[in-house]
């Protein structure tokens, strides 16, 4: 059940989350947040894996149900892969065209 939170909770979308928000006013940009999130979700997945190792023991893949819960994780694990998030990211900054050799900023004496 809590595994099924968490998907949910991800499922839900990052922009819409109090986390998008609270990067917003840490001044986190946008992929850097989510990345973030992603992590926090990954770490809290991985609590819950390990206590299921615990209470069924180490074997616990070797169960019908734990060989489901297994490939649940593993589905859940890549749909918030940090990687894909980061290469998207990537490639949208390098389809922009900077002109290193213009100024960014005009510096106007006003007096």
């Amino acid at each position: 059940d809590d595994i099924r939170a968490l998907r949910d909770k991800c499922l839900s979308e990052y922009d819409q989350s109090q986390a998008s928000q609270m990067s917003k006013i840490r001044d986190l940009p946008p992929t850097a947040g989510r990345i973030i999130w992603y992590r926090q979700i990954e770490r809290q997945l991985q609590t819950y894996i390990n206590r299921v190792a615990v209470v069924l023991g180490e074997d616990w893949e070797n169960y019908t149900d734990g060989k489901k819960l297994k490939e649940e994780s593993d589905n859940f694990r890549n749909m918030i892969d940090t990687h894909q998030e980061f290469s998207k990211w990537e490639g949208k900054a390098a389809a922009c065209q900077f002109d290193t050799k213009e100024h960014i900023f005009d510096i106007l004496n006003v007096r």
